[in-house]
């Protein structure tokens, strides 16, 4: 196996970095300061959403994943789709971007 082949393989490979069996996520008040918030401070009536989440490498790329803990997805398919596509969209801008630098470089 050549070392080219080697790097290639290993590029391709996906490494999970950390996995988080509850992650809540919350909707943000207005803050009148510039401090931060703290846990404690957020009311559970402002928690929209919980997950699982799980953090991926894969070479140069980082791919973070929020699944429903029941459903192991989406529960909208709705949803689903948009964030694909809004992930898509990313990929997309990304690819062109970096075409534009190879032409100009």
């Amino acid at each position: 196996m050549s070392s080219s082949t080697a790097l290639e393989d290993e590029e391709s490979m996906e490494h999970t970095l950390i996995v988080v069996r509850e992650l809540s996520v919350y909707k943000i008040p207005p803050r009148s300061t510039s401090g931060g918030y703290k846990r404690g401070e957020l009311l559970q009536s402002d928690k929209i959403w919980s997950s699982r989440i799980q953090v991926m490498s894969c070479g140069e790329r980082c791919e973070i994943s929020l699944e429903d803990p029941n459903s192991g997805g989406f529960v909208e398919r709705n949803e689903a789709f948009d964030f694909n596509v809004a992930l898509s969209d990313h990929e997309s801008a990304l690819s062109t971007l970096n075409e534009t630098s190879r032409r100009l470089g």
